[in-house]
């Protein structure tokens, strides 16, 4: 037996959904998978993998609680918590030693609705992260610029834009706009 990462609870041997090997804490209800177990499992996945993991809409997401780092129980270093979607409060955590991962209440039940228990391993990507990051970054500036612009502003400049990218006379047509009198020689 291992003791809980979170609660320091002693956890017990299970099954998640009746084919993951994992330890389950009942005081907390997180769970540990090992690296090597989880390896494991998804040699034995047949089926095809979503090619850009996407949270439903209908999803319940669980609880964040905002805690002290968590120790791995298997190698004793301190885990990493990794992001899952842009603008979600939705964390992970896996230690960068023996590559294991903790879930806290109800996250791996988040993850099989959506389809996703199998991707694991490209939350923890820098390309995954990074790309997170950009969506994230996008989302405030398209904020600020409605804030700014107003709602209906931005919209027709989103259009316009759009529509300035994909002219064969985009140059020219820039020029105009630019000219305070386009009539005058």
């Amino acid at each position: 037996m291992i003791n809980c990462p979170d609660c320091y609870s002693k956890m017990e041997r299970k099954l998640l959904d009746k084919r993951v090997p994992a330890y389950v804490c009942s005081s907390c209800e997180g769970t540990w998978i090992s690296s090597s177990e989880y390896a494991d499992w998804l040699e034995n996945q047949a089926g095809k993998i979503t090619i850009e993991p996407k949270l439903s809409e209908e999803t319940p997401l669980p609880a964040v609680a905002k805690r002290k780092p968590l120790i791995c129980p298997d190698c004793g270093r301190i885990l990493k918590r990794y992001k899952i979607w842009p603008d979600v409060e939705f964390y992970i955590d896996r230690c960068g030693g023996c590559n294991g991962v903790w879930f806290d209440r109800d996250e791996w039940a988040v993850l099989t609705e959506n389809d996703l228990t199998r991707q694991l391993y490209r939350f923890f990507t820098d390309e995954w992260q990074n790309q997170l990051k950009n969506e994230e970054m996008v989302s405030r500036l398209r904020t600020m610029y409605s804030e700014r612009f107003g709602k209906s502003d931005y919209e027709k400049l989103r259009e316009t834009k759009a529509w300035l990218e994909n002219n064969s006379n985009r140059d020219q047509l820039l020029a105009y706009l630019m000219d305070k009198d386009p009539y005058k020689s």
